[in-house]
């Protein structure tokens, strides 16, 4: 993980007197808009659930869980659903994946065996750290996400609207470009689409 004083480096030349914290602040608002906008960041884990587990926490530390691309149990797809449509009254192993609280999963039923699971995540509102690729592949596209923030604030030595407006677009033009990135992938593969027959 790199520290966010690490990307200051791109974005204080550009706004000479804003003040460190000023500039964390709007790096952070990027880079969670970002993975939003791209769902670059994927994790993929596996966990022993014992079968009296409510909750599997399965969010690192600085981070949120935006998104479940996909789970299995012991090998077996799950269907993911809303907490108001989980069966947790089923016999039988876990056949879906829900959430009643933030950055957890819940089974539904219950039972022992091995939660795999594939997610999208976002940096954490407290966030001091992001992860290496955010800094090396996104590292200038998320400065310019955050001088398109702080370039527009009002009265300050630093105020440059129209300077904001041109990283505003940079920015917008990379969430664009990068909307499939984790599908895609650094491969580049084409994507598979399934043929449609009447």
């Amino acid at each position: 993980m790199r520290e966010l004083t690490d990307f200051l480096r791109f974005i204080l030349p550009h706004a000479t007197a804003c003040p460190d914290p000023t500039a964390e602040d709007a790096l952070l608002a990027a880079a969670r808009e970002f993975c939003e906008a791209t769902r670059c960041w994927r994790e993929t884990d596996s966990f022993t659930v014992k079968g009296h587990d409510v909750e599997v926490v399965c969010v690192p530390p600085s981070a949120v869980l935006f998104e479940i691309e996909k789970a299995s149990f012991n090998g077996r797809d799950l269907d993911r659903v809303s907490f108001a449509d989980a069966r947790f009254d089923r016999d039988g192993p876990p056949r879906q994946i829900t959430q009643s609280q933030p950055n957890a999963v819940r089974l539904a039923p219950t039972g022992p065996g091995t939660l795999s699971i594939s997610m999208f995540l976002k940096p954490a509102l407290d966030a001091d750290v992001l992860p290496y690729f955010l800094f090396d592949q996104w590292g200038e596209t998320l400065a310019s996400g955050a001088l398109a923030r702080i370039l527009v604030l009002p009265d300050q030595p630093f105020s440059n609207p129209q300077l904001a407006g041109v990283h505003a677009g940079i920015f917008q033009s990379a969430k664009d470009r990068n909307f499939n990135a984790s599908v895609r992938g650094q491969q580049r593969a084409p994507r598979r689409s399934r043929s449609r027959y009447l």
